[in-house]
């Protein structure tokens, strides 16, 4: 029994500890808090790396209110409204038929 009991300790040493990842996107964006926008169809650029507050898309998840910092999102876009918030408050909508999102 008592032999047991050392081998699980043993094993129990050996065995690694819970570790968590390294937070290296978040070191890569530290301190900034714009949200950079590429919203572009075949044919035209509506948005070129412009810098908005908000923007909300239809997916097939539901919606999704992407702000400054969002945690990394991919998604398809179903058919409706695109929302975009703009730096100075300005609200521009924009319809897509599908896409993505990322």
């Amino acid at each position: 029994m008592f032999s047991a009991v050392r081998s699980f300790r043993a094993v129990a040493r050996i065995i690694p500890k819970r570790s968590y990842a390294s937070p290296a996107a978040a070191a890569n964006t530290a301190g900034t808090e714009e949200l950079r926008l590429t919203f572009s169809s075949p044919a035209i650029a509506v948005y070129a790396n412009t810098t908005v507050k908000q923007v909300d898309v239809p997916t097939l998840a539901g919606t999704i209110g992407i702000l400054a910092n969002h945690v990394p999102v991919i998604g398809v876009l179903k058919p409706g409204v695109v929302q975009v918030t703009e730096s100075d408050g300005t609200v521009n909508k924009h319809f897509v038929s599908s896409g993505t999102v990322a």
